[in-house]
């Protein structure tokens, strides 16, 4: 699908050659049930898994809606211990299907039957706890808890799947008996109405295999027939799981601390290897409770050019998690500087735990080619973060949370990538932080997610390139400067966009057509200064938008405005409107 449309304001920027569509590939059927089929699949060089109905049942109202009711609850979820929904699509080779994170691990029962410490089994029975938790605290239950919809990853982290059952009281219409034998509670079985008693009935029975002989008086409290005398919430519950001989291990406690604190000290160096047998270092940010850890370049070898210092090549991938001492730290941050000048690596995958990319971190990585993804998770971004990039031709946006607001022209992130051609922003991400791609001046296309509202400063000012533009559906405010000195030759705005701010589209000497939607109220000074080859102006706006003496600035005097026929004698009558010497009709 070529993003081009010439019927009318779509939000879309014609005169580039346009993107493919984002679509997956490298298809591996993975499992199925009676209703279902699961998918593996790969898009933007993360794997996902696609779950759809199986074909007899494609196209079947009540199975597809209860699908969307599946995607519905799921999606509602933001929690490390439940399976992330990314979006509900319609697939070629799945269907209409629920797209999902894909996560390396086996099934709990599975997983039980290998030999595992009592700390490892407690740490998978607490992440389980807080997930079915969280699912409470949204009003939603989950209600066929057991060991085949819960999936322990390699590194022990739990992940609750298969919302199918699930239950809360806007989906009155689906309510039913429901539940697996054995984990279902009574009053499911029955089939009358079942609460969040019902999942503290099959947690009981979880807890029984995951930790055996243990706990015996909060299981049997979880397990009552009566669902009044179970404990009311996972709350409760882990109160129960809690007895008093805990005082007997203050001292083994106080052992752990010390250990924590002053074997592990924040700011010694330490090093781990990769699958690859590369060496990355980092230092331990936080200890308890988070246990965070940030990748740095050490400071004896900080000197780009010394001959100890450890060359890095090919495709890296920064875990998630790494192992000190029995304890497991997630990586947050990548540190100042930590990769740049390794003119070796072709590829980088950075982790999902991932909140901050320091200064510099991939400055002058120019081998560093092809597709490159910003987790979700994302918060900050430095300056010259991935400067001098030579080979990299594609930026995956995913971070929705990432903001950077510190207007300072010197500020660049992708300067000098002079392979990038494309940026993509996913569905999820709301904001961008400002300065971005700035002088990113060999970009060509960019897709925004249709949930962005506002354009920030700057963000694609000085991409003398640019040409193609998908703007987002959702679009209200362009800001200043935002697309400052672009090469595209035409804009058409979303029906959405309400003001586009100083020097937004200035200096853009190519640019010859521009289209406006019907809900525009103000354009600001020098917004298209400079537009020298600028042909034709459509407003659809039936009443005159604010617009500032400078705006149009040196526009060429053949330049016509079409507007709504009605309105052609209110834009005629407006001081600055009537500077077009010729006003048509639409």
């Amino acid at each position: 699908m070529e993003y081009t449309n010439n019927d009318g304001p779509s939000g879309i920027v014609s005169g580039g050659s346009g993107i493919t569509e984002p679509f997956f590939s490298s298809y591996e059927e993975i499992g199925h049930g009676t209703t279902h089929v699961l998918y593996k699949a790969r898009r933007y060089g993360r794997w996902y898994v696609l779950k759809g109905l199986n074909k007899e049942l494609q196209g079947n109202a009540l199975y597809e809606e209860w699908l969307y009711k599946e995607y519905s609850i799921g999606v509602q979820f933001d929690h490390p211990n439940i399976i992330r929904i990314e979006s509900l699509e319609d697939n070629i080779v799945a269907g209409k299907c629920i797209v999902m994170e894909y996560v390396e691990g086996e099934t709990l029962d599975r997983w039980l039957q290998h030999k595992h410490s009592l700390s490892e089994r407690k740490t998978v029975l607490s992440q389980l706890l807080d997930a079915v938790n969280h699912c409470h605290s949204r009003n939603l239950y989950h209600h066929d808890l057991k060991p085949s919809n819960i999936l322990v990853t390699n590194d022990n982290r739990v992940k609750l799947i298969d919302f199918g059952l699930s239950d809360g009281p806007q989906y009155a219409a689906f309510k039913q008996a429901t539940g697996t034998e054995g984990f279902a509670a009574p009053e499911q079985v029955k089939g009358d109405t079942a609460d969040q008693r019902a999942d503290i009935y099959a947690l009981g029975r979880l807890i029984e295999m995951i930790v055996p002989h243990r706990y015996r008086r909060a299981v049997r409290m979880a397990r009552q027939t009566n669902p009044e005398h179970r404990q009311p919430s996972v709350d409760v519950l882990r109160r129960t799981l809690r007895s008093r001989w805990w005082i007997c291990m203050l001292p083994l406690l106080i052992a752990i601390l010390l250990t924590a604190f002053f074997v592990i000290p924040l700011p010694r160096i330490h090093s781990t290897q990769l699958d690859s047998g590369q060496t990355l270092y980092y230092r331990i940010l936080e200890n308890f409770p988070h246990r965070r850890a940030v990748i740095v370049f050490p400071e004896n070898l900080y000197d780009p050019l010394a001959a100890d210092v450890p060359k890095l090549h090919g495709d890296i991938v920064i875990p998630e998690t790494i192992k000190v001492h029995g304890l497991r730290y997630r990586i947050t941050e990548i540190g100042e500087r930590a990769f740049a000048n390794q003119f070796f690596i072709t590829s980088i995958v950075l982790p999902e735990s991932l909140e901050k990319i320091h200064q510099g971190a991939f400055e002058a990585c120019t081998g560093l080619a092809d597709t490159l993804v910003i987790p979700r998770s994302l918060t900050y971004i430095g300056p010259n973060a991935f400067n001098d990039c030579f080979r990299l031709t594609t930026v995956v946006w995913q971070a929705d949370s990432c903001e950077y607001n510190i207007r300072n022209v010197d500020y660049y992130f992708f300067y000098r990538c002079s392979s990038l051609r494309t940026v993509i922003m996913t569905p999820n991400v709301r904001k961008i932080p400002e300065c971005l791609f700035r002088k990113a001046d060999s970009l060509r296309t960019v897709v925004f997610s249709d949930g962005i509202e506002t354009i920030p400063f700057n963000i694609f000012s000085f991409c003398n390139n640019l040409d193609s533009i998908r703007f987002p559906q959702a679009l209200r405010t362009i800001e200043h400067g935002a697309f400052y000195t672009i090469g595209a030759h035409s804009l058409r705005f979303p029906e959405s966009t309400e003001i586009i701010s100083n020097y937004a589209f200035s200096y853009n000497h190519n640019i010859r057509r521009i289209d406006f939607g019907s809900k525009l109220q103000y354009i600001g000074n020098h917004a298209f200064s400079e537009c020298w080859q600028l042909e034709e102006v459509t407003l659809r706006a039936t009443i005159p938008p604010e617009v500032q003496r400078t705006s149009f600035d040196e526009m060429p005097a053949t330049a016509v405005l079409r507007v709504p026929k009605e309105s052609i004698e209110a834009y005629k009558a407006d001081s600055i409107w009537s500077k077009f010497d010729e006003i048509l009709p639409l």
